[in-house]
């Protein structure tokens, strides 16, 4: 049976490239009805950003509502692109996409392809070529998912919030800084890290130099302490995700008291809660529970849900090496309904592109200010940024500014 469709996969495949992009959408309308995709192969890859551009498509032509095969942050960014259509008085007509080069990795594909879009602009019918750059999230056992879409287009002057010209930066800074996509990416590229039992980890260590860990009289040694509430730390660190959005702690019940009263705080499905976690949110666990102070015990990092089943990124998690029990980092699966699960958290991530980080200031006399790679403004200087209550925003293109 499984030849049997490893066969048909084959000979659709084959179908869709000899009948080119515009004759093969109904083809892909069919089997994204009858085939769940699973697997990080470039078949599957290419079938899965088939499916993304038809339905981005569809969304933007407004005959549907979401985009069921990208991330809720990238449905956010097409949200602004149908906006920016409408007040520029355009109308998305038409487009085919031919699929290029697909490079197959650990835990993600990475994908070019060409889009020919038409448009309706106050009348007038204009086509233009716009170069994709995708990144696709996933491995040989789960679901995939679109993480990430970088692109602009020149005719309206949309940018999406993953683009970064291309002759200024590598693949990986599409990721914008500081989204829940960027500490996915940080945590699913420790996948496999592991240390013995007890043993001294780089994230306690990293702890134990970088955050206020007690007085010189009482200092616990974190760093060979539990880690997993530490190593969602050092994630959202790399990744310049800021403390007022992920604290920077060492203990899960302290974690959480944050976000509940952020209110950023859902009970899971086996504590009464109807909250659908997102990639990027933190996953509680319950696994001390001798202890009310020491409950929820256990947190990691959401990848995402596929059915009723929710991915997610663990550091001192239990493994297996050669024999021997050890401590790692692991990408991880449980039951949406799973009684382990006590509740999530949903910081409230930026998805845009300025990454403006310590260290990296100049000064002029009266302003402090950075280049943003995104636009390539000078941003946060006292003429073009406001304050607001997440932070600093900028007044060109009202980015959230990280600093």
């Amino acid at each position: 049976m499984k030849r049997y469709i490893s066969i048909v996969l084959s000979l659709a495949m084959l179908f869709v490239c000899l009948l080119g992009p515009s004759s093969a959408e109904g083809l892909i309308g069919n089997l994204e009805t009858d085939i769940q995709i699973h697997g990080l192969t470039e078949l599957n890859v290419r079938m899965l950003v088939s499916r993304y551009f038809a339905q981005r498509k569809a969304y933007l032509q407004g005959t549907a509502d979401t985009i069921e095969t990208a991330v809720t942050p990238m449905i956010t960014d097409e949200a602004k692109h149908k906006q920016l259509l409408t007040e520029e008085n355009a109308v998305f007509v038409n487009s085919t996409v031919v699929i290029g080069n697909v490079v197959i990795l650990s835990y993600r594909a990475e994908v070019e392809a060409t889009e020919t879009a038409t448009f309706l602009i106050e009348g007038e019918t204009v086509q233009e070529s716009i170069i994709h750059v995708i990144h696709v999230y996933g491995n040989d056992d789960v679901a995939l998912a679109v993480g990430s879409d970088g692109y602009k287009v020149n005719a309206t002057g949309f940018i999406s919030a993953s683009y970064v010209n291309p002759e200024t930066a590598e693949l990986n800074s599409l990721i914008p800084d500081g989204s829940p996509m960027c500490i996915l990416n940080v945590a699913m590229g420790e996948v496999g890290t592991n240390y013995s039992i007890n043993g001294v980890t780089k994230y306690g260590t990293w702890y134990e130099e970088c955050c206020d860990v007690g007085s010189d009289d009482y200092r616990y040694d974190f760093t060979d302490a539990d880690w997993c509430t530490m190593f969602v730390s050092w994630c959202a660190e790399q990744c310049w995700v800021p403390d007022y959005l992920i604290p920077r702690e060492a203990y899960a019940p302290t974690m959480v008291a944050y976000f509940d009263n952020k209110g950023w705080y859902y009970h899971s499905a086996s504590g009464g809660g109807d909250y659908t976690p997102q990639p990027g949110d933190l996953i509680f666990f319950g696994r001390n529970t001798t202890d009310w102070f020491l409950s929820p015990g256990h947190v990691g990092i959401v990848s995402f849900v596929s059915g009723n089943v929710v991915y997610y990124v663990e550091g001192n998690a239990g493994v297996t090496v050669n024999g021997v029990t050890m401590r790692g980092v692991k990408h991880s699966q449980e039951s949406l309904t799973s009684t382990d699960i006590v509740a999530y958290a949903n910081p409230a991530y930026s998805n845009d592109s300025h990454p403006v980080r310590h260290g990296e200031w100049e000064y002029d006399n009266s302003m402090h200010w950075q280049d943003c790679v995104a636009c390539g403004e000078q941003v946060l200087g006292y003429h073009n940024w406001y304050e607001a209550e997440e932070g600093y925003v900028c007044l060109i293109c009202e980015c959230l500014l990280r600093y």
